[in-house]
């Protein structure tokens, strides 16, 4: 798989995000449509067009479209009792870094090149205040928004689930063929 193929999705696929994020939303807003759909769509749809592109790509590998094939290639292997201890310290040293590194994403969201768009809600723009419990998400209430919720969290994780399958499923195993242990730091950075 070229450099050129990992660079152009990771690249456009950034620049969709990027675009809709500080132009496309705030055009949708002033349209009239509402800020959760606007913002949710131009993060979601760049994203979610991952799935069909990833299984085009295994396709033209010329891979067979057998269900232990596609897990094999996208690495979709269970949990291990080890997996699960490397997961849990995951999230906490994540939780921990989000509390520690807190004044230092104040710091970078108040220069002019990084600044979030003034329309983003706590917690995406660390120069809002976030309230606990919070009673709206996105300009949408919470309390008993259960349609909110039930349309919300599956998109939301088939999102991350095409968005996984693409560059730790298909690229991640390529990239460690040509990177070997580096292969990681050359994912997060094309993912960052």
């Amino acid at each position: 798989m070229s450099y050129l193929l990992q660079l152009l999705i990771f690249g456009i696929t950034g620049s969709l995000v990027y675009y809709g994020v500080y132009y496309g939303t705030p055009l949708l807003i002033k349209k009239g449509v509402p800020l959760i759909y606007a913002f949710w769509f131009f993060l979601w749809f760049p994203v979610m067009s991952l799935f069909p592109i990833s299984l085009l790509l295994y396709h033209l590998e010329g891979n067979a479209w057998t269900w232990q094939n596609i897990l094999e290639r996208f690495r979709f292997n269970p949990l291990t009792e080890n997996d699960w201890y490397w997961v849990v310290g995951a999230i906490i040293v994540t939780i921990f870094a989000d509390l520690f590194l807190e004044p230092l994403g104040k710091f970078f969201a108040k220069l002019p090149m990084l600044a979030p768009p003034s329309y983003l809600p706590a917690p995406f723009n660390p120069l809002k205040r976030m309230e606990l419990p919070p009673s709206e998400f996105f300009g949408v209430t919470l309390y008993r928004n259960w349609k909110m919720i039930t349309i919300f969290i599956p998109l939301h994780l088939f999102a991350m689930l095409c968005e996984e399958l693409m560059w730790r499923g298909f690229f991640l195993p390529i990239q460690q063929e040509i990177f070997g242990n580096w292969a990681w730091v050359v994912n997060g950075l094309l993912w960052a």
